[in-house]
């Protein structure tokens, strides 16, 4: 491998250095060709100034012990340092790093549950402004972290908010402080997600989900392939050998951001929604936080779910009706949970669930049409057909909706595209219709697109959730 090498004040990056050339004198291509011709091998190029920038590289890297040694072998000489001097700097700050997501001790006595989870509500509230509803999800959803390996579904957490400001930053800090194992970060590359997991098993608190992930549908699809233990692995092809390779997504996830994220990771999330403070509400700094409550907290965390580690695989909590079969896959390990910590949290449990989740934001936009759809059509109850135009005149007057956001709204051909998912066609009967004139209204008979509410219904059944009636126990 040969670098390209040219003085800093010539540009800071290859198209700077070109563009510079290509103004003056020589052509870009011509000092292209220069840089090529005197480019030379990395070993050349590394000055003993840049022994800190290469061990910071190369434990980024997490290499292979080979691979690290083959490269101390070749940078060695050119940092002034022995090639053994340089690997095992590197490998003890890779150590050094392993370990800070290493637990602490289990406390030495049994922990009441229900002790231990209204402290972690208060902490939370203390330095966080939020509901009691999403204080208690939240304080289930860390116990939930020291007990993967109980459970066969690990819900995402999602902290989310209108805008800047509302306490997400700060709110990580305090999980990070709490969960099992935290690793936090703003970015991710896919690649990195999958092998942090495979090898650390952390539990992941990622920031800034809506700069990085909103476009980025192979780390969607990584993140959604966490949600479940038996679909939880991607597989991928070795770079040097080419042999096929699987890595684990087994692991919590807390994805932080600015708005909504994609239907697909919402429908795998317990979302929290923060807003921002009023001057009234009164929160205490982290940095004036006691660091041993939260190691003590941690403690306690790890020996509770040790003691219940069995009953938790046991449990089979009854969840509320309200909630459709994926919000009840995601409320299932922490209905569990609150069930073992005792009656009131699982009390707790049942009305968070049910404020949280039992709504319309886990529904996908299709749903939310089809939702509105329904609205409109019992609305107008007598007419077996709705034209395309008054159903999209009516979808447009409602402004708590997607589709308000969008370009010009709903419109006929948005409606038609998203029927078509479903398998609904537009129709062209001819019906009558009164028309405008200069002698006043007329009824006239023309061939109009629309929808029979027949067709809609058998789709209205299977996608709008309506939670069973319950018959009160005589």
């Amino acid at each position: 491998m040969l670098v390209l090498t040219w003085p800093i004040e010539e540009g800071k990056g290859i198209e700077d250095f070109l563009a510079a050339k290509n103004n003056g004198v020589i052509t870009a291509s011509k000092a292209l060709e220069t840089l090529c011709t005197n480019a030379g091998p990395l070993s050349c190029v590394l000055r003993e100034c840049d022994l800190e920038f290469v061990e910071l590289e190369l434990t980024r890297a997490h290499l292979k012990p080979v691979k690290l040694a083959q490269l101390a072998r070749l940078l060695a000489p050119s940092l002034k340092v022995s090639a053994e001097t340089l690997k095992r700097s590197i490998q003890t700050e890779s150590e050094q790093r392993d370990a800070e997501l290493v637990n602490p001790e289990p406390w030495p006595e049994p922990v009441d549950g229900a002790k231990l989870a209204d402290e972690i509500v208060t902490v939370l509230r203390r330095h966080v402004v939020m509901g009691q509803q999403k204080a208690n999800a939240i304080a289930l959803w860390i116990f939930l972290t020291y007990l993967e390996a109980a459970v066969d579904c690990l819900p995402i957490l999602v902290i989310r908010s209108p805008e800047k400001r509302c306490g997400k930053s700060t709110l990580l800090d305090v999980l990070g402080r709490l969960v099992n194992k935290q690793l936090q970060s703003s970015n991710c590359s896919v690649a990195a997600i999958y092998r942090i997991i495979e090898k650390l098993h952390p539990t992941l608190l990622i920031d800034e989900v809506d700069t990085w992930l909103k476009d980025n549908e192979e780390a969607r699809g990584v993140i959604n392939s966490g949600h479940t233990r038996g679909s939880a692995f991607v597989l991928r092809c070795n770079k040097d050998s080419g042999e096929p390779e699987r890595f684990s997504t087994w692991a919590p996830k807390v994805l932080a951001g600015i708005g909504r994220l994609s239907d697909t990771l919402v429908d795998r999330s317990i979302t929290i929604t923060l807003e921002r403070r009023k001057p009234t509400d009164e929160i205490t700094k982290l940095r004036d936080a006691n660091s041993d409550q939260f190691n003590r907290i941690r403690q306690q965390l790890i020996r509770w779910a040790t003691d219940h580690l069995e009953e938790i695989k046991e449990a089979r909590p009854t969840i509320p009706v309200t909630l459709n079969d994926r919000e009840g896959d995601n409320w299932f390990p922490l209905l569990a949970i609150a069930g073992q910590i005792g009656e009131d949290w699982k009390t707790k449990a049942e009305a968070a669930a049910q404020t949280l989740s039992g709504s319309d934001d886990a529904e996908t936009v299709p749903t939310q049409v089809l939702v509105a759809l329904k609205g409109i059509y019992d609305q107008f109850k007598d007419e077996d057909f709705l034209p395309t135009s008054k159903i999209v005149e009516e979808l447009n007057q409602e402004r708590d909706c997607p589709w308000a956001d969008w370009k010009n709204g709903m419109t006929d051909a948005k409606l038609g595209q998203i029927l078509g998912q479903f398998g609904i066609k537009s129709k062209r009967p001819t019906i009558e219709i009164e028309e405008a004139s200069t002698k006043g209204s007329t009824t006239v008979k023309k061939k109009v697109s629309g929808y029979y509410r027949e067709h809609l219904e058998p789709v209205f059944e299977r996608y709008i959730y309506t939670a069973p009636s319950v018959t009160p126990e005589k």
